[in-house]
């Protein structure tokens, strides 16, 4: 059955009787963590995670996506951060555009520049590679701690736009993104620790902080 994004609590419901919440038993659950990548005419990435409550009760995480982008690498170089991904359910236009975010400081996006990634011809359900730059002094503008969002605008201003996540693994959607490793910026206030980590809903930010220096050894 379709569901929106979000997460669902299991009840069975008999007639007759009072609504009751359900246990996490035994089952085979392939049908349900199966991530499921539609064709281009649906234009969204499916997927569905069932997990047990604190309480002991079964509940399920589901995502729609509409289009996905799927976050693959993080790599910094000497100026830039690259951010490697692959778009479902739409083209990455010669609009696109990215956008980073702050999610603990009210301003504008500041818009960072998506290309397409070249290889050859796919399915459209197997998605179409991008890679996103990050310049550092976009991410490290004031020097201060920041958490960064990631948003992808593939056909520009008027076009949909998705936040990037990590919700596909080899056997269908990750139960626990894989965090990448701690960058070091370079920031006008001196040197920055840039963590690129995903929340509990796998989306992928970028946590901004002081670079402690290591203790000296006498």
């Amino acid at each position: 059955m379709p569901l929106p994004e979000g997460h669902w609590d299991a009840w069975l419901r008999l007639p007759g009787s009072p609504d009751r919440r359900l246990a996490p038993g035994a089952h085979h659950l392939g049908p349900l963590t199966a991530a499921r990548a539609a064709d281009a005419a649906a234009g969204r990435v499916v997927a569905r995670l069932p997990y047990a409550t604190r309480g002991g009760r079964l509940s399920l995480r589901s995502w729609l996506r509409a289009p996905h982008a799927e976050a693959l690498g993080v790599v910094a170089g000497p100026e830039r951060v690259t951010v490697t991904g692959r778009l479902y359910g739409a083209a990455v236009t010669a609009h696109a555009y990215g956008e980073i975010r702050a999610v603990d400081a009210p301003g504008p996006a500041c818009r960072v520049p998506v290309t397409p990634t070249l290889e050859p011809a796919r399915p459209p359900v197997e998605g179409t590679p991008f890679t996103l730059t990050l310049p550092h002094p976009d991410l490290a503008a004031d020097g201060r701690p920041r958490t960064w969002s990631l948003w992808l605008r593939p056909a520009g201003e008027t076009g949909p736009e998705t936040r990037l996540a990590r919700l596909l693994g080899p056997g269908g959607v990750t139960t626990a993104p894989t965090p990448h490793p701690p960058l070091a910026l370079p920031g006008p206030r001196g040197p920055l620790h840039a963590a690129p980590v995903y929340t509990p809903s796998h989306d992928l930010t970028f946590r901004l902080s002081p670079a402690v220096p290591l203790p000296r050894r006498g």
